[in-house]
């Protein structure tokens, strides 16, 4: 029994060392539509800052949660790029269920509803830029974004919550 172990152990530790990732390009969403690149010479027009949850979310059974999000850039923003500053996730309900449980420092408070095992099935937390408008009269620019999240157990039964903090850096050429 104890050599039944330790081949599936090698096994395993095989398929990990010999597995690779794949890497494939992405357009970018900018105001003339998709592109493959964004080239030049291109400054910070604006950080935004964003805090975003799911709340208390009965199951996984509901599928992905999705938000969508409008902001204003400053005209010249040919791109913006979200990155992920914090990501918090569990089971279970936070207390409290909204976004007063992150602090203006991203700091999260809450406490366990309830000790059960749970099992992680998946987790998934995304922010993309969906659009980008051309500048409005007054020199503004309208960014939407969708936020995804989704965490589920192995039977997809038991409650869950995710909050994401983010920047969206507005990356474009001054006018």
């Amino acid at each position: 029994m104890k050599n039944i172990f330790i081949l599936i152990s090698v096994i395993t530790t095989l398929a990990i060392i010999f597995s690779s990732c794949e890497s494939a390009d992405r357009s970018i969403e900018t105001p003339s539509g998709r592109v493959e690149s964004v080239n030049g010479d291109l400054s910070i027009l604006r950080i935004v800052r964003k805090t975003t949850t799911t709340g208390n979310m009965r199951d996984a059974r509901g599928g992905v949660v999705n938000e969508d999000i409008t902001f204003d850039c400053p005209e010249g923003t040919v791109a913006a790029i979200p990155v992920l500053e914090q990501l918090a996730y569990g089971y279970g309900e936070f207390s409290p269920g909204d976004l007063s449980a992150v602090d203006s420092l991203g700091t999260l408070s809450f406490s366990w509803s309830s000790t059960k095992q749970r099992p992680l099935g998946m987790h998934l937390f995304g922010v993309r830029v969906t659009d980008i408008d051309a500048p409005r009269p007054g020199g503004e620019q309208t960014v939407s974004l969708k936020t995804s999240a989704y965490l589920s157990d192995e039977n997809f039964d038991d409650e869950w919550w995710s909050i994401g903090t983010y920047h969206v850096l507005c990356i474009g050429r001054t006018p």
